[in-house]
């Protein structure tokens, strides 16, 4: 699951850096850099990793599991606002 999130956040990220780029007429390293690549990469796989788990908790256990998931969810809420 982490690998699949992680390539398509790649794939995605270099896509539009690659069209940017191209609109803009310079080099696609001027467009990605490694520090937003990683804070990205790191919050789009713990947003999606929650969503998987939130899932699975709903559909295979009591639907009241999903209550549990309000911590780390408003931690990263609170984190990002």
């Amino acid at each position: 699951m982490l690998i699949a999130c992680a390539v398509f956040f790649s794939v995605d990220l270099c896509g539009t850096a690659g069209s940017f780029a191209l609109e803009d007429g310079v080099p696609i390293g001027e467009m990605v850099n490694g520090t937003a690549m990683s804070l990205g990469l790191a919050s789009f796989v713990s947003f999606d990793t929650l969503g998987f788990l939130a899932n699975r908790l709903f559909l295979s256990d009591a639907p009241w599991t999903v209550l549990l998931l309000l911590v780390p969810v408003g931690t990263i809420l609170d984190c990002y606002v």
